[in-house]
């Protein structure tokens, strides 16, 4: 159930940035001057750089949400085996590098 609320919230931050981020784009290029070679290509590039942007909002997000998640597990972990998390966690640093 909280998965399916998370990917609501999540879906709903991606929309409200899409939106935000074109009506941005389109508002800039309806203040430009007019150039009939340069019109079409602005336009068209448009949706492509909002749905690249739109990434980095769930990026952030996601970013300090597994920040979050490591500090609580380690949290856990030292909870319920002592001082020996650090000897654990350790071993898992040198193990991934």
């Amino acid at each position: 159930m909280s998965t399916a609320i998370y990917q609501h919230h999540l879906n709903q931050l991606k929309l409200s940035t899409k939106s935000a981020i074109i009506g941005l784009i389109y508002e800039q290029m309806m203040n430009l001057p007019s150039t009939t070679s340069q019109d079409g290509e602005a336009i068209g590039l448009m949706s492509t750089d909002a749905e690249g942007l739109e990434g980095v909002a769930e990026m952030i997000h996601e970013t300090w949400a597994q920040v979050l998640e490591v500090v609580i597990g380690m949290a856990l972990l030292a909870r319920e085996v002592g001082w020996l998390w650090l000897l654990l966690v350790s071993l898992i640093y040198c193990k991934h590098t």
